[in-house]
């Protein structure tokens, strides 16, 4: 919930300055030293006025609106901000499996096929559901108030949107601080491996470089 929170402030910041994200998923958040989220990779970002119609985003996490490149706008960063969730508490996207294909992922999404376990909170399954909803007008997120609509959900209860900005609510982990040389929280690869081909060399001029 915290994290779930901290994005919110993360694409509450994005839309006031016009800014789509278009790729909210696990793998682009991080922490920080002080164990809060930063989320990373922008590539997808676009800054928009209206609607844009690019197809763009990762599969498990792409909104029904952007497949059928009718047009999208921050709506599509509410239905990230619900798979996401879901996936945080369930342990995986709710719209497809390993061994399903992408086509069958977007026709999941499409068809809005997902289950809500019975043993998750019902708060969480109202909010869950709320923001993955076809229509992007009725997504919650973007209705009359807007973002409030999420930040004054009930399972948000618990949580001072206030004192998360300013970094005044304790994190449920802080990492270690070892130093800038510390890598345990990165993938080991074998250093001695040898590279697969010598680089490129031209006898020319380039050669300096």
């Amino acid at each position: 919930k915290f994290y779930a929170a901290c994005v919110i402030l993360v694409l509450e910041h994005l839309h006031t300055k016009g800014i789509i994200y278009r790729d909210l998923k696990p793998d682009n958040l991080m922490l920080d030293r002080d164990g809060y989220i930063k989320v990373v990779d922008f590539g997808f970002s676009k800054e928009v006025d209206g609607y844009t119609y690019t197809m763009c985003g990762t599969p498990d996490y792409i909104a029904p609106e952007i497949i059928t490149m009718q047009g999208h706008n921050r709506a599509v960063d509410y239905w990230s901000l619900g798979v996401l969730i879901y996936e945080m508490i369930i342990g995986v996207p709710p719209f497809g499996t390993a061994n399903e294909s992408e086509q069958q992922v977007y026709q999941n999404i499409l068809d809005n096929h997902f289950d809500i376990p019975e043993d998750i909170s019902t708060d969480a399954g109202d909010l869950i559901s709320r923001l993955l909803v076809n229509d992007p007008s009725r997504r919650l997120g973007m209705q009359r108030k807007g973002i409030r609509d999420l930040k004054e959900h009930s399972w948000f209860r618990d949580i001072d949107f206030i004192k998360l900005e300013r970094k005044k609510v304790a994190p449920p982990h802080k990492p270690a601080e070892k130093g800038i040389d510390y890598i345990d929280g990165w993938d080991r690869y074998d250093d001695a491996e040898e590279a697969s081909s010598a680089p490129f060399t031209s006898g020319t001029w380039d050669d300096c470089f």
